[in-house]
């Protein structure tokens, strides 16, 4: 293998906002796409940062010249009135069609949250998240417009779900993806395979990943085909 060797370092977005989890495609145009999480920055309040978010949107920048350049300001994914936007990623299919995934939040105050406040993502020690599902959107025009978004729903779907994100395209269009199955406890988070031939709009159920153990947090997998047709799952 021979060995990688930066030749420089490029800051493809920076603002006063904390950004992470960026994700990236190549379009048939030759433009690069990064999509990300655009989010508040604590730190001045807080001292901390946090992993999830309830003002957080999904946002993407543009380069035209091979990632050198970028747009100077973000363009919406998706933002919602409501809920945190979390890890928004992209899959370029052969058609044309931008297939964004996202899950979302809901932010409470921990003296008013009506459930088990342990099963929830908590936060600066009086907030706590609750896990609003996983979803997709569709771009039929280089992310210039949105679909409302859909949530990744399928039979026998027994829990709210979370993603990477990124898929696999095989050639009859349809789809594969890994999910995660939501639980607080580890053991109770597990991977499955779905499968969607219309786009990401309807999945059916394909698979489960064999758990490694109940210590092992099973979350967000990365679905990858390799030039062999092998499918790995990280």
């Amino acid at each position: 293998m021979k060995k990688l060797i930066k030749i420089k370092d490029i800051v493809v977005y920076k603002d006063e906002y904390y950004n992470t989890f960026p994700n990236i495609i190549k379009l048939k145009n030759n433009d690069l796409m990064v999509s990300f999480r655009n989010a508040p920055e604590w730190q001045y309040r807080y001292n901390d940062v946090t992993h999830a978010d309830p003002c957080s949107r999904g946002v993407y920048v543009m380069s035209k010249d091979n990632g050198q350049t970028w747009d100077k300001k973000p363009s919406i994914i998706y933002d919602d009135y409501f809920y945190g936007v979390q890890d928004p990623c992209l899959n370029y299919l052969s058609d044309g069609t931008i297939v964004s995934t996202f899950f979302m939040w809901k932010a409470w105050e921990i003296k008013d949250y009506p459930g088990d406040v342990e099963k929830t993502h908590k936060t600066f020690d009086n907030y706590c998240l609750e896990l609003k599902d996983l979803y997709t959107t569709r771009s039929y025009d280089n992310a210039k417009t949105w679909e409302e978004p859909v949530v990744v729903d399928f039979p026998g779907k027994t829990a709210m779900n979370s993603a990477r994100g990124n898929m696999v395209e095989y050639p009859d269009g349809s789809l594969l993806f890994a999910v995660a199955k939501y639980g607080h406890k580890s053991e109770d988070r597990t991977v499955i395979i779905l499968k969607s031939e219309d786009k990401g709009i309807t999945w059916t159920k394909m698979a489960d990943i064999e758990r490694i153990s109940n210590s092992a947090l099973m979350g967000e997998p990365n679905l990858y085909k390799s030039p062999s047709g092998k499918l790995v799952c990280l």
